[in-house]
Formats: C-alpha cells, structure tokens, sequence
C-alpha cells in the first residue's frame, strides 16, 4: 500500500471516529434528559387520576363488550351481509354466520368484524 493511500485510510478512519463520537454525545445527552414535563394551563392543575374514585371509573368503562358486524365478499369488495348485521353480540353474530351458510353461502366468503363497544 502506497502512503497516499494509507493517508487515505486514516483520513476516513478519523472522520468516521469523529462521527460516531458526535452519535455517541447525543446518545449520551438524550439518556441523561429528564422526563419531559408535562404543564396543564387553567385553573386546575391537579391530577385528575390519582383520586381512587377515578381509578374505578377507568375500570368501568374498560369493561365495555365488543359489538359485530358481518361483511360478506361481494363483486364490489366487502360489504355488510344484511343490514341488520352490524352493532351485534358475539352469539347474535354466530346465529347470522350459521343462518348464512345455511342459505348457502360460502363460508370462505364472510368475515366477523369489530366495529364497536357497549
């Protein structure tokens, strides 16, 4: 190897140490930032969820069942079965499966999706 070659070399050997130090700062200065600060302007500036009431009240409302519909492979994509088929309980959406398949459609043509919580 010729010395304008290994000139070269230690030319991009500095330049890469260089970089991955100037990574290695932000790294650094990222991990030691604190927590952002979150600041809540108006009147009241408490936590709204520390008081135990709140807490079950959370509680509550994560309680909420799921509700289906039923959508069905059509020329024009998916589409609801019936319109009645929307807004169900997970036994009513199995009694409309079982009836469709019963008036002879594919089974591989409908699909049970989420579409909401009560």
């Amino acid at each position: 190897m010729d010395n304008k070659t290994q000139q070269l070399l230690i030319s991009n050997i500095d330049s890469a140490i260089e970089q991955l130090n100037s990574v290695k700062l932000l790294l650094n200065s990222q991990l030691n930032e604190s927590e952002p600060t979150v600041t809540i302007s108006g009147a009241d500036t408490t936590n709204p969820f520390v008081n135990p009431k709140d807490v079950l009240k959370v509680d509550e409302t994560i309680d909420k069942i799921n509700t289906y519909c039923i959508e069905e492979e059509t020329t024009s994509g998916w589409t609801l079965a019936d319109k009645t088929a929307q807004g169900l309980s997970k036994e009513d959406a199995k009694i409309m499966i079982d009836a469709l398949i019963n008036d002879g459609s594919l089974p591989d043509r409908i699909r049970v999706v989420v579409d909401g919580q009560r």
